[in-house]
């Protein structure tokens, strides 16, 4: 992570940068901002460090809220669902609570970092069963923060330490897992996050080798992208990965306060800065985006969520003359 200090001249270097010519497949436009969903507290309904974010199949949009300790399901419109957790050890309660995913049948799954452990939860909350615990031996974990439900309902998480992905089934108990340490096609250096689509191809946020990873069902290596860097299409600290049905990879860039959009190949479409009061200490984590097209940014240094529109061009048509105008 960088410094304060330094996290702002990359913010100024960053800002002055604001028209940038970006080689396309085709034009796309950086998803219009609608509003802000959540804002900052401890209060049921506000957030504080929130993380990682997932949609449910009515799209609903649960919130991994960190600082708070629990999680929080809103509906589309903003109206508060459902909260749950607090801080501690014992079943059901968090520290430093990073992710969640939900599986078809509604049951919620948190990957609860600090305990080191994936807790499960029925659809209103209810503990049923956790697994996991520190160490290298597989079903274990060293810094976990990523965690998906493929459509396979199985359980997918990024052991960020062990510079692996490991699968469980819904009852905890390990399937799979690849990838080993090192910058190789497959190996990763700090698996960060990772989303995974309708037909079980995974894209995974490899954050100290700067790049995406792309693998099938079956964790056989397809492509990669991404250098380290400042430029659209580069990173420093990439923290959260989303898919959207139309074939648009979304990622967060904490450091540079960044997000972009590609296509499948790693096409750089649209590159933006998910803030709208672009400040010093924002830092976008978790990213998530409904069937609608409706895209959800946590930014975990000012404490809010805010909501895009990927359906709505934030620019005019007439910009895209090979030119995309970025961060606005």
């Amino acid at each position: 992570m960088l410094l304060a200090t330094d996290r702002s001249r990359v913010m100024a270097a960053v800002l002055l940068a604001a028209v940038v010519v970006v080689p396309a497949a085709r034009a796309e436009a950086p998803p219009a901002f609608v509003r802000t969903f959540a804002l900052t507290g401890v209060a049921p309904g506000f957030v504080k460090g929130p993380s990682g974010m997932c949609i449910d199949a009515q799209g609903n949009l649960f919130v991994a809220d960190r600082s708070n300790a629990r999680i929080q399901k809103f509906d589309a419109d903003g109206t508060l669902m459902l909260v749950f957790g607090g801080l501690g050890v014992e079943n059901g309660q968090f520290a430093d609570p990073a992710d969640v995913a939900v599986d078809a049948s509604g049951n919620i799954y948190v990957m609860d970092e600090t305990n080191v452990r994936v807790q499960k939860f029925s659809a209103n909350g209810t503990f049923i069963r956790k697994w996991g615990s520190f160490g290298l031996l597989p079903g274990q974990f060293d810094g976990a923060v990523g965690l998906e439900v493929g459509p396979d309902n199985n359980i997918y998480v990024a052991d960020r330490g062990n510079g692996r992905i490991q699968k469980f089934d819904p009852n905890g108990n390990l399937l799979a897992l690849f990838g080993t340490s090192g910058p190789e096609a497959g190996q990763f250096n700090d698996p960060r996050d990772l989303a995974i689509d309708a037909n079980g191809e995974m894209f995974v946020l490899d954050r100290r080798n700067y790049r995406v990873q792309r693998f099938t069902s079956n964790g056989v290596f397809i492509g990669a992208w991404g250098i380290r860097g400042v430029q659209p299409g580069e990173y420093l600290y990439m923290r959260g990965i989303a898919l959207d049905r139309d074939g648009h990879v979304f990622v967060t860039d904490g450091d540079l306060v960044r997000a972009d959009m590609y296509d499948y190949n790693g096409n750089l479409l649209a590159s933006w800065q998910p803030t709208p009061s672009r400040t010093p200490v924002s830092e976008p984590r978790g990213i998530a985006v409904d069937a609608n097209g409706r895209l959800y940014i946590a930014d975990y240094g000012v404490d809010k969520i805010f909501l895009y529109d990927t359906s709505t061009s934030s620019i005019s048509e007439s910009s895209w003359s090979g030119v995309k105008t970025l961060f606005r």
